[in-house]
Protein backbone atom coordinates (compact mmCIF):
# COMPACT_ATOMS: atom_id res chain seq x y z
CA UNK A 1 0.00 0.00 0.00
CA UNK A 2 1.31 3.25 -0.77
CA UNK A 3 2.04 5.68 2.21
CA UNK A 4 2.60 9.16 1.85
CA UNK A 5 3.30 12.22 4.37
CA UNK A 6 -0.20 13.78 6.18
CA UNK A 7 0.57 16.69 4.43
CA UNK A 8 0.38 15.80 1.59
CA UNK A 9 -2.89 14.74 2.48
CA UNK A 10 -3.94 18.46 2.21
CA UNK A 11 -2.55 19.19 -0.72
CA UNK A 12 -5.61 16.78 -2.48
CA UNK A 13 -8.82 18.05 -0.22
CA UNK A 14 -7.61 21.01 1.07
CA UNK A 15 -6.18 22.44 4.78
CA UNK A 16 -9.87 22.99 5.51
CA UNK A 17 -10.99 19.63 5.22
CA UNK A 18 -8.33 18.09 8.11
CA UNK A 19 -9.48 20.81 10.16
CA UNK A 20 -10.25 18.99 13.49
CA UNK A 21 -9.75 15.99 12.10
CA UNK A 22 -7.42 14.91 14.96
CA UNK A 23 -9.21 13.45 18.05
CA UNK A 24 -10.48 14.60 21.69
CA UNK A 25 -7.21 12.74 22.98
CA UNK A 26 -4.70 15.00 24.74
CA UNK A 27 -2.03 15.60 21.89
CA UNK A 28 0.56 14.41 24.34
CA UNK A 29 -1.50 11.17 24.01
CA UNK A 30 -1.33 10.66 20.64
CA UNK A 31 1.30 8.97 18.54
CA UNK A 32 0.36 8.93 14.76
CA UNK A 33 -2.75 9.93 12.51
CA UNK A 34 -3.46 8.16 10.14
CA UNK A 35 -6.39 8.46 6.83
CA UNK A 36 -6.83 5.77 4.33
CA UNK A 37 -7.96 7.57 0.91
CA UNK A 38 -8.02 6.29 -2.48
CA UNK A 39 -5.91 3.36 -1.77
CA UNK A 40 -3.16 5.90 -0.13
CA UNK A 41 -2.04 5.68 3.50
CA UNK A 42 -1.83 9.21 4.35
CA UNK A 43 -0.13 9.42 7.79
CA UNK A 44 1.79 11.74 10.47
CA UNK A 45 5.23 11.22 12.20
CA UNK A 46 5.16 9.17 14.71
CA UNK A 47 5.52 11.34 17.77
CA UNK A 48 7.04 10.07 21.53
CA UNK A 49 7.62 11.48 25.01
CA UNK A 50 11.55 10.77 23.36
CA UNK A 51 11.09 12.19 20.14
CA UNK A 52 9.87 11.45 16.51
CA UNK A 53 10.58 7.43 15.65
CA UNK A 54 13.01 7.39 12.76
CA UNK A 55 11.11 4.11 11.10
CA UNK A 56 7.40 5.01 11.65
CA UNK A 57 6.28 2.90 8.81
CA UNK A 58 7.45 -0.34 10.29
CA UNK A 59 6.32 0.94 13.79
CA UNK A 60 3.60 -1.42 15.50
CA UNK A 61 1.71 -0.37 18.44
CA UNK A 62 0.31 -2.31 21.44
CA UNK A 63 1.71 -3.23 24.82
CA UNK A 64 5.12 -3.85 23.41
CA UNK A 65 4.94 -0.23 22.85
CA UNK A 66 3.98 1.26 26.23
CA UNK A 67 6.73 -0.92 27.58
CA UNK A 68 9.30 0.72 25.65
CA UNK A 69 8.15 3.78 26.46
CA UNK A 70 7.89 2.60 30.13
CA UNK A 71 11.51 1.25 29.73
CA UNK A 72 13.09 4.70 28.47
CA UNK A 73 11.90 6.62 31.92
CA UNK A 74 12.50 3.83 33.86
CA UNK A 75 16.22 3.44 32.62
CA UNK A 76 16.75 7.15 33.14
CA UNK A 77 15.71 7.27 36.65
CA UNK A 78 18.09 4.42 37.34
CA UNK A 79 20.63 6.55 35.59
CA UNK A 80 19.30 9.61 37.31
CA UNK A 81 19.49 7.73 40.80
CA UNK A 82 23.34 6.02 40.03
CA UNK A 83 24.89 9.66 38.92
CA UNK A 84 22.44 12.63 39.81
CA UNK A 85 19.78 14.47 37.95
CA UNK A 86 22.56 15.81 35.77
CA UNK A 87 21.69 12.98 33.49
CA UNK A 88 18.74 14.53 32.35
CA UNK A 89 20.43 17.69 30.96
CA UNK A 90 23.56 15.89 29.05
CA UNK A 91 22.94 16.08 25.15
CA UNK A 92 22.13 13.07 22.99
CA UNK A 93 24.95 12.14 20.61
CA UNK A 94 25.25 10.65 17.81
CA UNK A 95 26.91 7.30 17.32
CA UNK A 96 26.70 7.08 13.48
CA UNK A 97 27.41 9.58 11.01
CA UNK A 98 24.01 9.96 8.48
CA UNK A 99 24.29 10.91 4.62
CA UNK A 100 25.06 14.51 4.09
CA UNK A 101 21.63 15.21 2.73
CA UNK A 102 19.63 13.17 6.11
CA UNK A 103 17.54 15.73 7.44
CA UNK A 104 15.76 14.02 10.57
CA UNK A 105 16.76 13.70 14.34
CA UNK A 106 17.44 9.99 15.09
CA UNK A 107 19.56 8.43 12.34
CA UNK A 108 18.80 4.51 12.29
CA UNK A 109 20.81 3.22 9.03
CA UNK A 110 24.10 2.36 9.45
CA UNK A 111 27.45 4.39 8.63
CA UNK A 112 30.62 4.92 10.33
CA UNK A 113 30.81 5.03 14.14
CA UNK A 114 31.21 8.49 15.33
CA UNK A 115 31.50 10.41 19.20
CA UNK A 116 32.91 6.80 19.95
CA UNK A 117 36.26 7.19 20.67
CA UNK A 118 38.23 4.42 19.66
CA UNK A 119 35.32 3.12 17.52
CA UNK A 120 35.51 6.76 15.03
CA UNK A 121 35.41 5.87 11.76
CA UNK A 122 34.40 2.02 11.75
CA UNK A 123 31.81 0.54 10.16
CA UNK A 124 29.37 -1.88 12.36
CA UNK A 125 31.88 -5.48 11.54
CA UNK A 126 34.66 -4.20 12.29
CA UNK A 127 33.77 -1.88 15.01
CA UNK A 128 31.79 -4.98 17.08
CA UNK A 129 35.53 -7.04 16.82
CA UNK A 130 37.55 -3.70 18.02
CA UNK A 131 34.84 -3.67 21.00
CA UNK A 132 35.44 -7.82 21.35
CA UNK A 133 39.03 -7.11 21.12
CA UNK A 134 39.28 -4.34 23.48
CA UNK A 135 37.15 -5.88 26.60
CA UNK A 136 39.06 -9.02 25.72
CA UNK A 137 42.31 -7.25 26.43
CA UNK A 138 40.79 -5.45 29.58
CA UNK A 139 39.61 -8.47 31.20
CA UNK A 140 35.50 -7.87 30.53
Amino acid sequence: MPTLPWDELGLGVGPEALEGSGTTVSPNDVIALALLRDGVLYRSPCYTPFGELPYCDDQRFGIWSASKTALGAVSMLALAQKYGTEVFDLPILRTVEPPSDFQGKAYPGDGPAINSEFLDGLEIDPAKQKIIEHLSSTGQ
